[in-house]
């Protein structure tokens, strides 16, 4: 950018020399002027145009990079949460399950008994 606009105003003092009987020139002093204003615009506009570009590149990037952290983050809590808060009361559950299991068994047995003392009761008592 500064190229340009020193480029711009080498050109319009150029014209200017010439008029001044420095540099032997053909060019006005207005037209002078105006081309070096016109050169130091287009670099300006030049500049502006790569920085807005290098600008959407950036919030690119920054968009990618805030996703791939979202989606990491997700990842880790995710991870966590089933590593590491839900292991203890998955564990407890399934022995509960375990206990539970074996209390069935435990009060079938008990009832086959039960219906087997009863018919034995019967025969007992039944003339």
């Amino acid at each position: 950018m500064w190229g340009s606009v020193s480029g711009g105003m080498g050109i319009a003092w150029t014209g200017w020399a010439g008029q001044l009987g420095i540099l032997d020139m053909s060019m006005q002093p207005e037209t002078a002027l105006g081309i070096g204003m016109l050169g130091a615009i287009a670099g300006v506009r030049w500049a502006i145009g790569r920085f807005e570009g290098a600008k959407r590149k950036w919030w690119k990037d920054y968009n990618r990079v805030g996703e791939g952290l979202e989606r990491n983050l997700k990842d880790t809590l995710e991870q966590v949460i089933t590593e590491r808060v839900l292991l203890i009361p998955e564990q407890a559950t399934s022995g509960l399950d375990r206990l539970i299991s074996k209390r069935k068994d435990e009060i079938e047995e008990l009832r086959e008994e039960v219906v087997g003392l009863d018919e034995h009761l019967n025969e007992i008592t039944s003339p």
